[in-house]
């Protein structure tokens, strides 16, 4: 097929139907520089490259809420088109507030909904629905556009899945192998069951998935951890440079290059550790799953507690070591918020690294909230 039959076939495949944008906006009236003005900025240029770009390829008209013309009150017309549109694209960087409970309310509807994120910085509690990741630079917002499109193509074609969610509160079919098959419904648990289903899971399975999930934990923490320190050694010795008093007479021209110096040996462990972050909070929604499926039985079922003792003394021992990290964790946040005010060379990299962290302790809370569920149990 000819790519001028490709494109006209892509055409047809929008007609007629609507496509709402949900994405944070900003604001263009606050001064340059400011993070709503930034957002903004950052607004305008998704729209125009990536978003409208992708649609124009089907025939979709995209909209979102500062572009709705009609006459009436935009909450209303928000929640409508929300429940009413063919596609809705959510772009969930940085975790946006609105946006997060616009996308919320989408997920009741058995309908396409696209998701995209500024790489480094997704929301933890959705890290594990697809979602078509970029880096926010000329190339990567090309590549975000042409995955948009290819995710498009399939959502218009009938081919998505819908997410937990959505088939929660549509009372749709699991999706197969999917975790929440967890669960006190699983007939291979049901004692008064005469059919188990050959891939639903045995408990033993469970905690074995638990066991495996759990020792990539504690890799990853290891690996943070060391990440932690050599950002936290850089840092320092950038701070004793600013600080010295034969550097300080050398004026704000010396010093700021020492800040663009700092940036530049910081990027390549902010990178790593973003990456490590990413792979510890997959973990952590794995073993979720299958712990609080764990916890949930042997609430029910205490006789069960004697074969699970190993597991449970892993994840408590786990939460005690994850835990202990916090203090240092939150302190190296906020340092590298401060970062992002030196000089403008550090607002990336003090962004991705505070990033991360904030991502890593709220990975952290939800081991912790393991420990307390198991203290719970019968002794």
């Amino acid at each position: 097929m000819s790519e001028i039959e490709v494109a006209q076939d892509d055409s047809k495949l929008g007609a007629g139907l609507t496509c709402f944008v949900i994405s944070p906006i900003g604001s263009k009236f606050l001064p340059l520089g400011t993070e709503s003005r930034t957002t903004y900025e950052n607004s305008v240029v998704m729209w125009e490259q990536v978003f409208e770009a992708a649609c124009n390829q089907f025939g979709l008209t995209p909209t979102r809420s500062d572009k709705i013309a009609e006459p009436g009150e935009i909450t209303e017309q928000i929640f409508k088109l929300l429940r009413d549109a063919d596609i809705v694209i959510a772009d969930v960087t940085g975790g946006n507030p609105n946006v997060m409970y616009e996308l919320g309310v989408r997920h009741t509807r058995d309908k396409v909904t696209v998701q995209l994120g500024e790489h480094g910085r997704l929301p933890f509690d959705i890290n594990t629905i697809r979602t078509i990741q970029f880096q926010r630079t000329e190339a990567g917002l090309i590549e975000a556009r042409n995955n948009l499109i290819d995710t498009l193509r399939d959502g218009l074609a009938g081919n998505y899945s819908p997410v937990t969610a959505t088939r929660v509160w549509n009372k749709l079919a699991p999706e197969p192998g999917e975790p929440a098959s967890y669960g006190p419904e699983s007939a291979a648990l049901d004692p008064n069951s005469s059919e188990v289903e050959p891939d639903v899971p045995g408990f033993i399975d469970v905690l074995a998935e638990g066991e495996e999930g759990t020792t990539d934990i504690g890799v990853r923490l290891d690996a943070a951890a060391k990440l932690i320190e050599i950002i936290g050694e850089v840092v320092s010795s950038a701070a004793a440079d600013l600080n010295a008093p034969d550097q300080q007479a050398k004026g704000f021209a010396h010093r700021l290059q020492v800040a663009r110096k700092l940036a530049q040996d910081l990027d390549q462990p902010a990178s790593d550790l973003e990456i490590e972050i990413n792979g510890f909070a997959t973990s952590i929604n794995s073993v979720d799953a299958a712990t609080q499926y764990i916890l949930g039985v042997l609430a029910e079922d205490p006789e069960q507690l004697e074969g699970s003792r190993e597991y449970l003394t892993a994840i408590t021992g786990l939460a005690d070591v994850a835990e202990g990290t916090t203090a240092a964790v939150t302190e190296m946040m906020h340092n590298s918020r401060d970062l992002q005010k030196v000089a403008k060379d550090l607002k990336q990299v003090g962004n991705k690294i505070s990033g991360a962290l904030s991502q890593y302790l709220r990975g952290v809370a939800i081991i912790v909230s393991w420990r307390a569920k198991v203290q719970e149990l019968p002794s």
